[in-house]
């Protein structure tokens, strides 16, 4: 199965013609990689992509720069340090050539950058992957330079993981960063390697980086930043902080508070010890007997939570499950007296 078959397969299921910052967003997490290779199925990614248009994830990252005018109020510090160590980029021999080789010395506008990218004779050319595969030492006579000569004894190979190279920006239009695929070895693929290794050198966005290198633009440190991935199953998803260490403990509070009332989780409520040890008991530890007998047993084991209808006993240990797994909003309360 080729990428362009499991994209179109994909749409189709999902009854969209136009899924390309769905589709960069599965190719820049590894998803459509997972099932290129093999270790996913197209019902996976099918899952996957429900969750993520549900949780409006994608491109979904507003791309801020730092104002040569001055701080917004409570960004003096995060103003400042962004002016510095844009300054100190400026004269990186990797900006500095690739500004001199690529962009002729000429600085892009802001809504130009976007559409340079886009229009680049990189992103109609023939795509690439990259392909992990496990060898044996002996089966591999490196030569230098990057190149290596692949001693096979046959022309079929186990794959480890498929990835595809994607280039982060911002488009000048809405504000928010967007992704593309670029083929290997292209001036857009040095314009992402570049991007992403400014990216974590100076706690930049990818997306920040590539409109630095392209129009100047000054990338607004972020005080906080988070991320939020929805996981597979959603009970692995996460809330992740990136904070600058000059914060207090209040913003960071806040910051959590924000992100955990519209992440995956959303409102759930939480799980009381009753109702943990129920799920436990009822779906773990005696899953194997009828329900009469859980409830029997629970009854033995817990006379202070004491069920009299198994029905409710039932009910509760399914619900208690689902807010465990978060796997849907449950609406009532789950208690027998």
């Amino acid at each position: 199965m080729q990428e362009a078959d499991v994209r179109r397969a994909l749409a189709k299921k999902l009854r969209r013609t136009n899924i390309d910052s769905l589709w960069s967003f599965l190719l820049q997490k590894g998803y459509v990689g997972e099932v290129l290779a093999g270790y996913d199925s197209l019902d996976d990614l099918l899952a996957t992509a429900k969750q993520v248009l549900q949780a409006g994830k994608g491109d979904s990252t507003a791309v801020r720069t730092a104002a040569a005018g001055g701080p917004q109020p409570g960004e003096a510090r995060a103003w400042a340090l962004s002016m510095l160590v844009a300054a100190e980029v400026r004269k990186d021999s990797r900006v500095m050539s690739f500004r001199a080789e690529v962009l002729n010395g000429a600085l892009l506008s802001t809504t130009r950058a976007a559409d340079w990218i886009k229009g680049h004779p990189d992103v109609t050319s023939t795509m690439t992957q990259d392909i992990t595969i496990t060898l044996r030492t002996d089966q591999i006579d490196y030569e230098g330079g990057g190149w290596a000569r692949l001693l096979l004894p046959s022309d079929r190979v186990r794959i480890a993981e498929v990835s595809a190279r994607v280039l982060a920006y911002a488009d000048g239009n809405d504000g928010w960063a967007h992704h593309i695929k670029v083929p290997a070895h292209g001036q857009l693929d040095r314009l992402r390697h570049l991007s992403e290794s400014l990216a974590k050198e100076c706690c930049w966005q990818p997306a920040q980086a590539t409109m630095f290198v392209l129009t100047d633009g000054v990338p607004l440190i972020s005080r906080i930043r988070s991320t939020t991935s929805t996981g597979r199953p959603l009970w692995a998803s996460r809330i992740r902080l990136d904070i600058d260490p000059a914060e207090s403990v209040r913003e960071v509070a806040d910051a959590f508070a924000s992100l955990a009332r519209t992440g995956p989780a959303g409102h759930a409520r939480p799980i009381k010890e009753k109702h943990a040890r129920l799920a436990v008991h009822a779906l773990v530890d005696h899953v194997h007997v009828p329900w009469s007998e859980r409830a029997r047993l629970w009854n033995a084991e817990h006379p202070q939570w004491r069920y009299s209808s198994e029905a409710n006993f039932r009910r509760d240990a399914l619900d208690a499950r689902e807010r465990l797994y978060r796997t849907q909003r449950v609406g009532g309360r789950g208690s027998d007296g």
